[in-house]
This record gives C-alpha cells, structure tokens and sequence, in this order.
C-alpha cells in the first residue's frame, strides 16, 4: 500500500503538479483552499476544483468554470473572487485533497490543497472491564492518503495542566485515551497533532459531568428564599381580597341610594311650628292676657331622622316635663 502511495506521488509530480498544501480545521469550522489563480485571469470562468477522497476513490469535479456543481457537498461550496474554495461548516468527510486546474492552462499550474480535519469521539472502553464512569476518547485526524500517515506518537493528549497522558496508538491516525471516573473534577482533555516540534491543529474535549461551583449551594438557596416570598405575598394577596369580598354588608356605610330598603325606617320632616298654651280656660280677661304674653311657640327642624330615634328624642322631652 505504501509503495502504491508512492507511485501515484511520483506520478503527479512528473506531470507538472505543485507541492500540495495541508490544512487543518475541525468540524463546523469554515475553511478557504487557496487557487494560484492567473494574473491574466478577469474571471474565474477556466477554473476547475477537482475533489478526491482518498487515492482508491474516483476524482469528483465539485466546481467547473468557477460554478459550483451538484455534489453532496454542493450546499457548503462556495468560489470567491480569488477562485479559492469556500467550505462551510466542515465534516469528517470533506477531508482529501482538493485540486485547482486551469482548463487549457498546463498542468503546472496546478494547485492540490490536503484538507484534514481532527475529530475526537466518545465512546465505551473497547477492552476490559468498564465501569459506569469510564469513557474512552478517540481522536483521529482524517487526512488523504497521499499526504502520509500520521507519525508515530504524532497525535498527543495532555490535560488543562499541559500534563500528557498515556494513550494507545491504534494506527491510521487514531489515538484512544480512557478515562477513569471522568465526572470527577473540573478537567478538560486536549488531543493535538504535531509534525516534529510544530503543532497544526488540536481539539478539547471537556466532561459531561461536572463538579458543582462552590457558590452554586449558595445561589440555590437564595432562589428558594426568592420562591417562598413571592409564594407568601401571592397568598396573603388572595387572602385579602376574598376577605374584602365575603364582608358583611353592616361592616360597610350605606346611602339612600345604596340601600334602597333602608329608606322604609327612615322619614323626611319639614320644619314644623308648634304653640304651647299654659294659661287656663278660667279667670279674668286681664288675667287671660297676661297669660298670652307667656305663651311659648316652639319650632324644630328635622330631617331625615330615624323612626327609632325620633321616639326616643319624644320620649325623653315628656320624660323632662
């Protein structure tokens, strides 16, 4: 397999075609692939994007004339002024290796672009007894075959202390680290890719299960206390209005208009003028004019006197007499 690797670089290079160029994203990111487009070129209508996958795969035109055609990936190209590639939200798949050709041009003109995309997984540990707390990370770095395997000890996981910890090299550029109790501790896990001293990509994996913050009892507690008031003063706001409305109707004043029964106990009086004679029906006429002299009138106005108090007022003055 190495060998055929070899063959087919041989074979492109002595065809003209330029050193390709690697870069590398993760998936959702969104990535440009260069094209050394011709200063002649007004336009990019002579230039073509070649993509391929992997070497026993067939070539795939994903963009002709400098339109993009209907592909699986299609909904994410895009070609910009530059006639470079515009991939959006990359995944897995759209890793290989992606050639600019100029139709009519010569093939030495040509620009091939690897694109590599580093992905990390979970998963259950593949060997051994797990437990419920153990996870195992698999980080592969997906890549075209004709830029090589990944070296050995080229994928590299360390954690938030940029400590490096044991994994197992599984080949085809796949690294597995298993956790042991990962809910334990606030920790997070770098998996990077590095060519000799040089990283190019890494990506982070942090646990689902966390340990709590330590004022997170405290913004508990006051969120309950926050609850308990507002539940109290809805209650007491409840109280209070089916109280106002199961009040007695003595508990309330009334008018003539409020309470037009009322109105049957209560009299309107106009102002009434009365004369009280003290003098006798017997005696002297001079005695009798004397007498008129001391006659009393007596007046009162009254309205709107109760029956019941009317009746005592009465009572109360022929009491006095």
């Amino acid at each position: 397999m190495r060998e055929l690797e070899l063959i087919l670089v041989f074979i492109l290079h002595s065809k003209g075609v330029t050193a390709g160029t690697s870069v590398y994203h993760l998936p959702g990111d969104n990535g440009t692939l260069p094209c050394n487009s011709l200063p002649s070129f007004s336009s990019c209508s002579k230039v073509n994007w070649i993509y391929n996958s992997n070497v026993n795969t067939v070539n795939v035109t994903v963009v002709e004339g400098g339109n993009v055609k209907s592909s699986q990936q299609s909904a994410r190209l895009n070609v910009d002024s530059n006639c470079s590639l515009i991939i959006t939200n990359i995944a897995p798949e759209d890793a290989g290796c992606y050639t600019c050709h100029h139709h009519g041009e010569p093939n030495n003109l040509d620009t091939q672009v690897f694109l590599n995309i580093l992905t990390i997984y979970t998963s259950r540990p593949h060997n051994g007894p797990a437990k419920d707390r153990d996870v195992s990370l698999e980080c592969t770095l997906w890549r075209h075959a004709v830029d090589g395997s990944c070296p050995k000890e080229s994928l590299r996981w360390v954690d938030e202390t940029e400590t490096v910890l044991p994994a197992k090299d599984q080949g085809n550029c796949v690294s597995l680290l298993t956790l042991k109790n990962h809910h334990k501790g606030n920790r997070r896990y770098t998996c990077r890719f590095l060519e000799g001293k040089s990283m190019k990509i890494e990506g982070h994996y942090k646990p689902f299960f966390k340990d709590p913050a330590p004022n997170q009892p405290i913004l508990i507690t006051i969120a309950v206390m926050i609850v308990v008031v507002l539940m109290l003063v809805i209650i007491a706001a409840i109280f209070l209005k089916r109280r106002r409305r199961t009040r007695l109707p003595d508990d309330e004043p009334y008018t003539n208009d409020q309470n037009p029964t009322s109105q049957r106990h209560r009299c309107d009086f106009n102002a009434a003028y009365a004369s009280i004679d003290h003098s006798k029906s017997k005696g002297s006429r001079k005695k009798k004019a004397k007498e008129e002299e001391d006659t009393v009138y007596y007046s009162a106005i009254r309205t709107n006197v109760d029956i019941s108090t009317a009746a005592s007022l009465n009572q109360d003055k022929l009491n006095r007499k």
